[in-house]
C-alpha cells in the first residue's frame, strides 16, 4: 500500500446520479434509490412530504424549488412560482435567478444562461437542475461518488482553504488544547472545544462517512468514558467487520492510542501522509482548518509500515475554531 495516495479525490462537476423520484420509478418500471445532500458540510434531510429529486431524460437531477429553497438558506418569501408563464424565481442576496419550465436557459440577474437540460413540472411541482441553481445563487456543488453524496456549498459558507500559515495563526494554541485534552482523558475540558449544534464526528480509517459514522455532541462527549454502550463506529479494514466499542475501547485503538505530543510530525492544512483509503475529509469538511499529528514509524522493527496519524478538524463558528472531527489514519493491509 502506498503512503502517497492522494489527500482526497473529488469530481469537481456533478454530471450523473442514478436517482428517481416514487413517482418516475414506478412510471418507468424503476427502483428508487436514495440520494443525499450534504449543505455547508451538514447533511441535509427533506421533509417526508417534499417529493423525491429524479433523474430526467437529460440525465440531469432536477431538485423542488421548495427543498432547494430551504437546502440553499433561501426564504420561502423569496421563491416565487408564476402558475401562467411557468416560471420560478428565486432571490437570495444580491442574485435574482429565472427558470421557466420547458426552456433550457435561466437568467441570473441580468444574464441569460444556456443550460443542458429544463426545469419541469411534475404532477403539479416545479423541479429545477440543481446544479445550475446552486451555481446561479453563487454556490458551488461537487459530487462525491465515493460516499454518493452531493455537496453543496452555499455563497456566504464559500471562503478560500487557508495556507498552512493561516491555519496556524487562525488556531493559535486551539489544537495543542485540544490534542492535551485527548491525552488526559479530560473531556470536559475536550468538551468545551467541540461545535455545540454539530458535535463531534469519529473517523476510524481515514474515509468520512457522513451517514453512519458516530458524532457526538459536547454534552455526550463529557460522559463518554463513563458509558458502557457500545457504538459501531465503521468497519474493520481488511475484514470488514463492525468496530463495535464502547468508546473507551474506541480512544485506545483509534483515537490516542500513541504519544502524539511528544512524538509526532504536526501540520496544518498541509498532508503529511495517507493510505490507500481516499481522503475526502476536505470534502465533508468545507473550509475547515485540518490539524495533523504523524508518527513516521512506532516500532523500528517495522520499517515505518506502523505510522499512524491523528487528524483533528476544526470549523469556524462566528469567531471560534471548534472540533468537528477526529480522524484516525494508519497504515492498513
Amino acid at each position: 500500500m502506498s503512503k502517497h495516495a492522494p489527500f482526497f479525490v473529488i469530481l469537481a462537476a456533478l454530471l450523473l446520479i442514478p436517482l428517481y423520484s416514487a413517482a418516475s420509478a414506478a412510471a418507468e418500471g424503476q427502483e428508487e434509490e436514495t440520494l443525499n445532500f450534504a449543505i455547508d458540510g451538514a447533511l441535509y434531510t427533506a421533509p417526508d412530504d417534499e417529493p423525491a429529486p429524479f433523474i430526467n431524460h437529460d440525465r440531469r437531477t432536477l431538485v423542488p424549488v421548495s427543498f432547494f429553497a430551504k437546502a440553499m438558506g433561501v426564504s420561502a418569501s423569496d421563491v416565487h412560482w408564476d402558475n401562467e408563464t411557468k416560471t420560478a424565481t428565486i432571490a437570495q442576496g444580491e442574485r435574482v435567478v429565472v427558470m421557466t419550465a420547458g426552456q433550457a436557459n435561466m437568467r441570473v440577474n441580468d444574464e441569460e444562461i444556456a443550460m443542458d437540460t429544463r426545469a419541469e413540472v411534475v404532477h403539479g411541482r416545479v423541479f429545477i437542475p440543481v446544479r445550475y441553481i446552486a451555481e446561479g445563487l453563487g454556490g458551488s456543488i461537487v459530487w462525491d461518488a465515493s460516499t454518493r453524496i452531493v455537496h453543496i456549498t452555499t455563497a456566504k459558507h464559500q471562503r478560500p482553504t487557508l495556507t498552512p500559515d493561516e491555519a496556524r495563526q487562525a488556531l493559535g494554541e486551539q489544537a495543542d488544547a485540544v490534542l492535551s485534552a485527548l491525552a488526559d482523558k479530560d473531556m470536559k475540558t475536550l468538551a468545551s472545544y467541540v461545535h455545540p449544534s454539530k458535535g463531534v464526528r469519529f473517523t476510524p480509517y481515514t474515509h468520512v462517512d457522513m451517514l453512519h459514522q458516530v458524532r457526538l455532541t459536547p454534552a455526550m462527549l463529557e460522559k463518554a468514558f463513563d458509558a458502557a454502550h457500545n457504538y459501531v463506529w465503521g468497519l474493520y479494514d481488511g475484514s470488514g467487520e463492525p468496530i463495535e466499542l464502547s468508546f473507551s475501547e474506541y480512544y485506545e485503538q483509534f483515537i490516542y492510542p500513541h504519544n502524539f505530543i511528544d512524538n509526532a510530525e504536526i501540520s496544518y492544512n498541509e498532508p503529511l501522509f495517507s493510505g490507500n483509503m481516499i481522503n475526502n475529509a476536505a470534502l465533508a469538511y468545507p473550509g475547515s482548518i485540518i490539524v495533523e499529528y504523524h508518527i513516521e514509524a512506532i516500532n523500528p522493527d517495522y520499517g515505518g509500515l506502523d505510522w499512524q496519524s491523528l487528524r483533528l478538524v476544526f470549523e469556524q463558528l462566528d469567531e471560534r475554531w471548534l472540533l468537528v472531527g477526529i480522524i484516525n489514519d494508519q497504515w492498513t493491509i
